[in-house]
């Protein structure tokens, strides 16, 4: 199973609409799920705030509200046929499979080099949590610079691999 389920399964489900049901990509467009969205991110960070064992909740909150805001969101400078709408979430899908199976799964072969390194990237100002979740948010508000969203996204999955394999790194000792 991928680490972030919710997240992955709604790109699956995405990559399904564009490619096998074209007619229904029109209909997701509709207006009201960007306030979705925006309440699945607020409700991960209520989580984090309040839960904080609860990490992987909060993670697949946000991607998810996230997702579902730039779907929505970004239809109003490109067409559904758009490149991008077809190759995101196909994008999303493999980063989430591939951090699963090369990183997050085998984190209990890790030696102290590797785990020293993924405490180094951890400290490092790039990966702090509230400047991913903000970066976050300035991209999916910046749909002319098309990049930005999938690299910030990408670093926030980076970032929760890490913390998932630390967070086990700590239980073992």
């Amino acid at each position: 199973m991928p680490a972030l389920p919710y997240f992955t399964l709604i790109n699956l489900v995405l990559v399904l609409i564009v490619f096998l049901r074209p007619d229904l990509h029109e209909k997701t467009g509709v207006t009201w799920l960007m306030p979705v969205g925006l309440c699945f991110m607020a409700l991960s960070g209520v989580i984090s705030l309040t839960m904080r064992d609860r990490y992987r909740l909060t993670y697949d909150l946000f991607l998810v509200g996230a997702l579902v805001f730039w779907w929505v969101y970004w239809r109003e400078v490109y067409q559904p046929g758009a490149p991008l709408f077809k190759f995101y979430p196909i994008y999303f899908t493999i980063l989430s499979l591939l951090l699963t199976a090369c990183v997050i799964n085998p984190r209990q072969r890790f030696d102290d080099d590797q785990l020293q390194l993924m405490r180094l990237l951890d400290g490092l100002f790039l990966f702090r949590p509230e400047l991913l979740v903000g970066l976050t948010l300035v991209s999916l508000y910046l749909p002319e610079q098309y990049v930005f969203y999938p690299v910030i996204v990408s670093f926030v999955y980076i970032r929760y691999a890490i913390v998932e394999c630390l967070g086990n790194a700590c239980h073992r000792k």
